[in-house]
C-alpha cells in the first residue's frame, strides 16, 4: 500500500472495497471521523493533517458532510460487524490500544466474538 492506503480513514472514505467490509459502514465511517479529529486536536494547523482533510473533502462526499458536525470520540472498544466476501457475516470484538509516547500511533486488535459462527467461519478461513 501507498502511504495514503495505510491509513484507515483514507482507506475508508475512498475504498469501495473497504466500504463493502462493513455492515453497517455509516456508523463506522463517522466513529472513525470522530477519533480522527480527537486525534486532529493535538496536530491543529500540521501540514500533512490538513492535507488529507482537504483531499477527503475534496474525495468523500460523506466525509464533506461529517467533518463539519465536530463530532468527537475517543478509542473505543467494542463490537463490529465485517462481511467478508467468501464466508459472509463475522461478528468482531475489537480494541484500539494506542501508544503511551507516540500517541498519534493506534493498533486496533480484532478477534471473533464469543458466538461460535464467527469462530467457525475463522476456522475455515485459515483452513483455506
Amino acid at each position: 500500500m501507498d502511504d495514503r492506503n495505510r491509513n484507515a480513514v483514507w482507506r475508508c472514505f475512498t475504498s469501495k472495497e473497504y466500504r463493502a467490509l462493513f455492515l453497517n459502514w455509516e456508523d463506522h465511517a463517522q466513529r472513525l471521523i470522530a477519533q480522527f479529529r480527537l486525534a486532529y486536536t493535538r496536530f491543529v494547523g500540521d501540514v500533512w493533517f490538513k492535507e488529507i482533510i482537504q483531499e477527503l473533502t475534496d474525495k468523500s462526499p460523506e466525509f464533506r458532510t461529517w467533518w463539519p458536525m465536530h463530532e468527537v470520540l475517543g478509542t473505543p472498544c467494542g463490537q463490529k460487524t465485517i462481511l467478508h466476501p467468501l464466508v459472509g457475516e463475522m461478528i468482531m470484538d475489537h480494541i484500539t490500544l494506542q501508544v503511551y509516547d507516540t500517541p498519534e500511533l493506534k493498533l486496533t486488535i480484532y478477534q471473533p466474538s464469543q458466538d461460535g459462527e464467527t469462530k467457525q467461519k475463522m476456522k475455515r478461513l485459515l483452513d483455506w
